[in-house]
């Protein structure tokens, strides 16, 4: 009797689990539609209110009525554009926040303020070294001032009618001591005397030359250099200070600030601010690895929000992905397949009004039929 029970038992386990795999296999088939996108399409693909066709009793959708035309996804509000994530070249504490979130920016408007004491100080120096360095190329390439030019002239000829007289002083003592009428000393020393107003002559000529005629080529080469030099040093100061701002690089609408004065930012860790083009809203759908050939760029969509009741948002799609990946939105739903693959869908909408970066969504896409 025993065997008999147990043979029975037996045979209603196995009858269990194969009714079990057979609604497995059914219930998620590629073949068949699936429960989601039936469920959605039977909400959102109805006919409008008053129309021929929701007077009618046996009326049923087209879309509604052949299911293997529309392809059911979750999805994500998105920008336009992709968000861009904001941070700092340089590391430093936070002076001033100077954005809100849902401030409209342009490009390069400033978002947030490091604290930049050093860098201003070091711009400032930089701006009189510079200033320097233009007085002296000034002064080498001017000159020497009329008077100083006068003056060199002047000395000039003076130790010219030094040399002169020394010379006639050192030849006159010469006949006399030939006629014995001067020592051999007072000789020599007319001689050394007339010697050096020569030097000095020819000395006070070449000083009164390069006064005339201005700086040597060498050094207005020199001057020319040291401006250049105080330049590059004053285009570098700036930008360590223009660092020291962290600006939007495209315009668009702060989505997120995630600092506040006082805090310290470090480049590499979270971005502090957010941005994005919100002029214009998509939707990322998900869509699964057996639907993806189906669907095309121009396909309409329809798009609900549980936050908008029977709501319809419409739209297009507007780019494929490139690439399989895992799933990027998931539901409370027991029965969803978790360690399927998707493509990326990114579909443009026409009517966003009241729509939220990141909300969740559900799209339905339209396929052509079979």
């Amino acid at each position: 009797m025993k065997r008999i029970l147990w043979s029975v038992l037996s045979l209603l386990l196995l009858a269990g689990m194969g009714y079990s795999i057979f609604g497995l296999v059914t219930r998620d088939s590629p073949t068949l539609p699936r429960a989601p996108d039936r469920a959605v399409a039977g909400r959102l693909l109805v006919a409008p209110a008053g129309s021929p066709e929701a007077s009618g009793e046996d009326f049923r959708h087209p879309i509604v009525a052949h299911l293997d035309e529309v392809i059911g996804g979750n999805g994500v509000i998105e920008p336009a554009s992709a968000e861009t994530k904001v941070s700092s070249e340089v590391p430093g504490r936070i002076a001033k926040v100077l954005v809100a979130e849902g401030d409209q920016v342009a490009a390069g408007a400033p978002l947030v303020a490091l604290e930049d004491a050093n860098e201003r100080a070091a711009v400032a120096v930089a701006e009189a070294e510079l200033e320097t360095a233009r007085v002296r190329r000034a002064k080498v390439l001017k000159g020497n001032r009329a008077e100083d030019v006068r003056a060199s002239i002047a000395e000039a000829r003076a130790a010219q009618t030094r040399a002169g007289l020394s010379r006639g002083i050192y030849d006159r003592t010469q006949r006399l001591a030939e006629g014995q009428a001067a020592t051999l000393d007072e000789l020599e020393r007319a001689k050394r005397q007339a010697e050096a107003d020569e030097f000095a002559a020819n000395a006070a000529d070449a000083r009164k030359s390069a006064v005339v005629n201005g700086s040597r080529a060498e050094d207005i080469a020199v001057a020319e250099a040291d401006v250049r030099i105080s330049e590059a040093r004053l285009v570098a100061a700036q930008a360590r200070l223009e660092q020291r701002q962290v600006r939007a690089p495209s315009a668009g609408e702060v989505l997120q600030v995630k600092v506040r004065a006082g805090e310290y930012l470090e480049p590499g860790g979270e971005a502090p601010i957010v941005i994005g083009d919100t002029r214009r809203l998509t939707v990322r759908v998900d869509v699964d690895e057996r639907d993806f050939a189906r669907v095309a760029v121009g396909a309409t969509v329809k798009v609900s929000a549980k936050a908008f009741g029977d709501k319809v948002f419409h739209g297009k799609v507007r780019d494929l992905g490139r690439r399989m990946g895992r799933k990027n939105q998931r539901t409370d739903d027991p029965t969803e397949r978790n360690d399927t693959k998707i493509l990326e869908v990114v579909v443009a909408l026409d009517d966003f009004a009241g729509l939220v970066i990141g909300q969740r969504v559900t799209a339905l896409i339209s396929v052509p039929a079979p």
